[in-house]
Protein backbone atom coordinates (compact mmCIF):
# COMPACT_ATOMS: atom_id res chain seq x y z
CA UNK A 1 0.00 0.00 0.00
CA UNK A 2 2.93 2.58 0.85
CA UNK A 3 4.57 1.64 -2.69
CA UNK A 4 1.56 2.42 -4.55
CA UNK A 5 1.26 5.89 -2.90
CA UNK A 6 5.18 6.54 -3.32
CA UNK A 7 4.45 5.85 -6.66
CA UNK A 8 2.02 8.08 -7.39
CA UNK A 9 3.13 10.90 -5.54
CA UNK A 10 7.03 12.47 -5.83
CA UNK A 11 8.17 14.09 -2.48
CA UNK A 12 6.39 17.42 -3.31
CA UNK A 13 2.88 15.62 -3.42
CA UNK A 14 2.57 16.65 -6.96
CA UNK A 15 1.09 13.61 -9.02
CA UNK A 16 2.85 11.91 -11.68
CA UNK A 17 1.66 10.96 -15.19
CA UNK A 18 0.12 7.60 -13.87
CA UNK A 19 -2.34 9.24 -12.15
CA UNK A 20 -3.40 12.71 -13.40
CA UNK A 21 -6.22 15.15 -11.87
CA UNK A 22 -9.53 14.34 -13.08
CA UNK A 23 -11.11 16.69 -15.73
CA UNK A 24 -7.48 18.11 -16.43
CA UNK A 25 -5.79 18.36 -19.76
CA UNK A 26 -2.43 18.33 -20.59
CA UNK A 27 -1.47 21.57 -23.06
CA UNK A 28 -1.36 20.40 -26.24
CA UNK A 29 0.16 22.23 -29.25
CA UNK A 30 -2.96 23.44 -30.54
CA UNK A 31 -3.98 25.09 -26.84
CA UNK A 32 -0.07 26.44 -26.93
CA UNK A 33 -1.14 28.33 -29.92
CA UNK A 34 -4.14 29.71 -29.12
CA UNK A 35 -2.94 31.09 -26.56
CA UNK A 36 0.17 32.53 -28.41
CA UNK A 37 -2.87 34.10 -30.47
CA UNK A 38 -4.71 35.42 -27.88
CA UNK A 39 -1.78 37.24 -26.63
CA UNK A 40 -1.17 38.53 -29.76
CA UNK A 41 -4.71 39.98 -30.27
CA UNK A 42 -4.25 41.82 -26.74
CA UNK A 43 -1.13 43.50 -27.40
CA UNK A 44 -2.60 44.82 -30.88
CA UNK A 45 -5.92 46.21 -28.97
CA UNK A 46 -3.61 47.77 -26.30
CA UNK A 47 -1.32 48.78 -29.47
CA UNK A 48 -4.63 50.51 -30.81
CA UNK A 49 -6.60 51.79 -28.01
CA UNK A 50 -3.01 53.44 -26.35
CA UNK A 51 -0.75 54.79 -29.55
CA UNK A 52 -1.45 55.32 -32.87
CA UNK A 53 0.72 52.94 -34.72
CA UNK A 54 -2.06 50.60 -35.50
CA UNK A 55 -5.15 52.23 -37.16
CA UNK A 56 -8.33 50.79 -36.87
CA UNK A 57 -8.32 49.47 -40.78
CA UNK A 58 -5.19 47.17 -39.91
CA UNK A 59 -6.73 46.19 -36.63
CA UNK A 60 -9.52 44.55 -37.68
CA UNK A 61 -8.67 42.58 -40.66
CA UNK A 62 -5.92 41.04 -38.18
CA UNK A 63 -8.69 40.38 -35.50
CA UNK A 64 -10.52 38.28 -37.99
CA UNK A 65 -7.34 35.94 -39.34
CA UNK A 66 -6.73 35.26 -35.16
CA UNK A 67 -10.17 34.29 -34.30
CA UNK A 68 -10.82 32.36 -37.43
CA UNK A 69 -7.51 31.03 -36.31
CA UNK A 70 -8.14 29.88 -33.24
CA UNK A 71 -11.81 28.86 -33.72
CA UNK A 72 -10.10 26.27 -36.80
CA UNK A 73 -7.22 25.67 -34.45
CA UNK A 74 -10.54 24.56 -31.76
CA UNK A 75 -11.92 22.32 -34.19
CA UNK A 76 -8.71 20.71 -35.01
CA UNK A 77 -7.54 19.65 -31.79
CA UNK A 78 -11.16 18.51 -31.31
CA UNK A 79 -10.68 15.89 -33.92
CA UNK A 80 -7.46 15.11 -33.02
CA UNK A 81 -8.50 13.92 -29.66
CA UNK A 82 -11.61 11.97 -30.83
CA UNK A 83 -14.03 13.91 -28.83
CA UNK A 84 -17.65 12.86 -29.20
CA UNK A 85 -20.33 14.90 -27.88
CA UNK A 86 -22.31 18.36 -27.93
CA UNK A 87 -20.45 19.73 -25.24
CA UNK A 88 -17.23 19.78 -26.60
CA UNK A 89 -18.46 21.94 -29.67
CA UNK A 90 -20.19 24.42 -27.41
CA UNK A 91 -16.94 26.20 -27.15
CA UNK A 92 -16.38 26.09 -30.73
CA UNK A 93 -19.41 27.32 -31.73
CA UNK A 94 -18.57 30.07 -29.16
CA UNK A 95 -15.54 30.83 -31.16
CA UNK A 96 -17.32 30.83 -34.14
CA UNK A 97 -19.83 33.26 -33.06
CA UNK A 98 -17.33 35.57 -32.10
CA UNK A 99 -15.46 35.08 -35.07
CA UNK A 100 -18.79 35.89 -37.39
CA UNK A 101 -19.56 38.70 -35.47
CA UNK A 102 -15.95 40.47 -35.84
CA UNK A 103 -16.26 39.76 -39.92
CA UNK A 104 -19.71 41.49 -39.87
CA UNK A 105 -18.11 44.65 -37.73
CA UNK A 106 -15.12 44.44 -40.20
CA UNK A 107 -17.46 44.36 -43.29
CA UNK A 108 -19.22 47.11 -41.99
CA UNK A 109 -16.42 49.36 -41.33
CA UNK A 110 -14.89 48.95 -44.53
CA UNK A 111 -17.91 49.30 -46.28
CA UNK A 112 -19.34 52.87 -44.94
Amino acid sequence: MREDNASQHDDRGDRTEQSPLPGVRPFTPYRTAELCLCALAVVLGLLYLYTTLLPLAVLLPLYCLILLTVTLLRVWEHHKRGEKGGFHWLSILGWAILTCAVMVATAVYFSA
